[in-house]
């Protein structure tokens, strides 16, 4: 049994400085406290239970409890049966370190090879991540998670995690990450299950570097899509994904098989197949003319309002709410921006039978046009014109 024990560990050879977390060439575990039994040594390993152990090391990493089976050998630390409780996180489960050799841990991220498996109690705040890998200085919230992942943190995988924060925001599935800290260069795979989130959880996110006091900023009209829900995949560069799967959202439903790009400072640009089931469009772009729409097409464009929309569209809309009237069966074909239209429209809807090939500007309440018309029937009081 250890009572309020100070160590040093100090390896002069290095002089390498650490101005935040953890340094591996200057380790101080000050008040170090616990008790240890079955202890075995064989060879280069050491056996042994760990109970109640305490220590505050200088990096500022202050562990309240922790309970293991631990092994330690010349390049493998492992802690089976762990319960470890700190300042801000409490993990239950399963860890291991793999290294080449001590001098590994001088760059964690890269060289020390993790294999996890959490419980569902498990909660971590990345505050506690950071004194090991200070890429999550300043991120400070509590994290649930349970399941597992291997790797070091340059290059880490799970095939099965789940973890929640915030009040919204949830992620059930499997993952690939590739490329920290460069948050830059970071290349994700994404398997989701379920992938739930929300803007009001989005805008409370810091951004990075995290503790630059900066959070994420959104366009606000995002809001109104409410409690976005995903299922599929997702592969690439943090700011240019390619997305497969549905979107499940407060303003109806989104299947995409496109591109989304994300770059700093300027509007979301998308390109691919989207097919959508009753969404309102109207509402997301705050155009109040417009409402809910069923559609299948190619879009390539930019924006998220109304005064940012720059895109071009082919497909079909199988229903179209304008002006309080339900339009169906039209294909498109054509360019959309600043609440203009160029291009072709063929309507076969009941009381709209159209063929359109010009220009209209839709932000009057009775669109100005400057095209070809060749119209089959319009039933203007049925249409709201």
């Amino acid at each position: 049994q250890l009572t309020e024990v100070d160590f040093v560990y100090r390896d002069h050879n290095d002089t390498t400085k650490v101005d935040y977390g953890m340094n591996f060439s200057h380790l101080e575990a000050r008040h170090l406290s616990g008790k240890f039994s079955n202890i075995n040594i064989t060879e280069d390993l050491i056996k042994c239970r760990v109970q109640d152990l305490t220590l505050t090391e200088r990096s500022g990493l202050h562990i309240k409890k922790l309970y293991a089976e631990a092994t330690i050998g010349p390049k493998s630390v492992r802690a089976d049966n762990l319960y470890l409780v700190t300042d801000n996180s409490y993990l239950h489960g399963y860890y291991q370190m793999h290294t080449d050799s001590f001098g590994s841990y001088s760059d964690f991220t890269e060289k020390v090879k993790l294999a996890v498996k959490l419980t569902d109690s498990s909660f971590v705040n990345p505050i506690d991540i950071s004194y090991f890998v200070n890429f999550f200085k300043g991120f400070d919230e509590k994290i649930n998670v349970s399941g597992t992942f291997s790797g070091p943190v340059a290059h880490l995988r799970s095939n099965n995690l789940q973890f929640s924060a915030y009040e919204h925001t949830g992620f059930n599935g499997s993952f690939e990450i590739k490329g920290l800290p460069n948050i830059d260069s970071t290349y994700l795979k994404l398997n989701a299950k379920k992938l739930s989130t929300h803007y009001y959880d989005l805008v409370r996110v810091p951004d990075y570097p995290f503790d630059a006091g900066k959070s994420l900023v959104l366009p606000h009209n995002i809001k109104k899509l409410g409690r976005v829900v995903f299922s599929g995949k997702a592969e690439g560069y943090l700011h240019d994904l390619f997305i497969t799967g549905g979107f499940n959202t407060a303003l109806g439903q989104i299947a995409a098989n496109a591109t989304l790009k994300t770059p700093s400072g300027k509007e979301i640009a998308y390109s691919g197949y989207f097919k959508t089931v009753g969404f309102n469009i109207g509402s997301l772009v705050e155009s109040p003319q417009v409402g809910e729409v069923s559609l299948d097409a190619r879009i390539e464009g930019s924006g998220a309002t109304v005064k940012t929309l720059n895109a071009k569209v082919e497909g079909r809309i199988q229903a179209v709410r304008y002006n309080h009237y339900v339009y169906h069966a039209i294909d498109v074909n054509g360019t959309f921006r600043n609440r203009l239209f160029n291009g072709t429209l063929s309507s076969a809807d009941s009381n709209a039978n159209f063929h359109f090939t010009g220009k209209a500007d839709l932000s009057k309440k009775i669109p100005e046009m400057n095209a070809d018309i060749a119209i089959y029937r319009l039933d203007m009081y049925k249409c709201h014109l």
